[in-house]
């Protein structure tokens, strides 16, 4: 409702979200290392949505004619805690209602790095 407020008639809204295939290799990694040592895992970035489906969202809120672009932009780290590090710092935490609250652990994070690190060295 906000953005239709403040919109001029027609108006142009471009905005940039991340997709549904962002960060396999760290979701991954988490999960590997979540499991060995908790026994279950729980989401740790948030859901994304594909790039084909933001079009029926946006007709869905009420935009008249919604396109979509979609460009894959490949960004390295020089390991899976530094990428870890920049996720957090850009806010990307997980706004999942059902998650598990509460740390997983600082054993899982180094894990998960580990695992990372070795299963996809230089990606």
């Amino acid at each position: 409702a906000e953005m239709f407020r403040v919109l001029k008639p027609d108006g142009c809204l471009l905005l940039a979200v991340v997709g549904g295939s962002t960060l396999p290799e760290l979701r991954s990694s988490l999960l590997l290392a979540e499991t060995e040592r908790r026994g279950g895992v729980s989401p740790r970035v948030g859901p994304f949505t594909e790039g084909a489906d933001v079009g029926s969202l946006l007709t869905n809120a009420g935009f008249a004619i919604p396109t979509v672009d979609v460009d894959t932009v490949r960004v390295g780290y020089p390991d899976a805690a530094v990428l870890m590090e920049h996720v957090q710092r850009m806010g990307e935490g997980n706004a999942s209602v059902r998650r598990k609250t509460g740390l997983a652990g600082w054993e899982t994070f180094v894990a998960a790095v580990a695992i990372c690190d070795g299963m996809f060295p230089g990606e």
